[in-house]
């Protein structure tokens, strides 16, 4: 689960995903577009279990699916039970098929609470910049630094202690701290 304010990187770090992914299964899917012949599109209606004109995605896939609150609101979980009461089972169950299911939200509330209980870990974009290089428009590559946690309770153990050091008029730590569940890179 990647969360992350807008422009933060949510997609870039998704996309980068993909490009990783490819190496380890010839099964990957994103729903946006992406100028890779290898990457399929693919819809929230292709995890309805009770939709059989769509086939779900084969065991060993990686699935990047951003901005997932546009099809499922994390924050009306009855009706999203029963909206989407034929995908859920599907998103649930997906690492029983050795699918990675990898979605994005701006805030984590945006994303379902069965979903968030579930996640491996949670990503934060905390920076994204473009190499300091000024003569193309567009750069190579980008320097993005992110903090990866164990579940969100990490996360917010995290972001509370960031918050009062700010407020103290001090710098938000970004080390890695196996007792917090945290860890960063760059």
């Amino acid at each position: 689960m990647i969360i992350g304010k807008l422009g933060t990187g949510k997609t870039l770090l998704l996309t980068y995903l993909n490009e990783i992914m490819q190496t380890k299964s010839s099964h990957v899917y994103t729903n946006y577009p992406i100028n890779d012949k290898n990457t399929k599109i693919i819809t929230f209606k292709h995890f309805d279990f009770n939709d059989k004109t769509k086939l779900i995605p084969p065991n060993n896939s990686f699935i990047g699916f951003d901005e997932s609150f546009l099809y499922m609101d994390g924050t009306d979980p009855k009706t999203t039970k029963l909206i989407h009461n034929g995908k859920i089972p599907y998103i649930l169950l997906a690492r029983h098929f050795n699918n990675n299911l990898c979605i994005t939200a701006q805030r984590p509330n945006m994303v379902w609470n069965n979903i968030r209980e579930l996640a491996t870990c949670t990503i934060i974009p905390l920076s994204l910049k473009k190499p300091p290089n000024g003569k193309t428009l567009i750069p190579k590559f980008f320097i993005m630094e992110l903090g990866v946690f164990q579940d969100m309770d990490m996360y917010e153990i995290w972001k509370n202690k960031s918050m009062e050091r700010v407020s103290d008029g001090k710098k938000s730590k970004r080390k890695s701290d196996m007792g917090l569940g945290v860890k960063f890179f760059k």
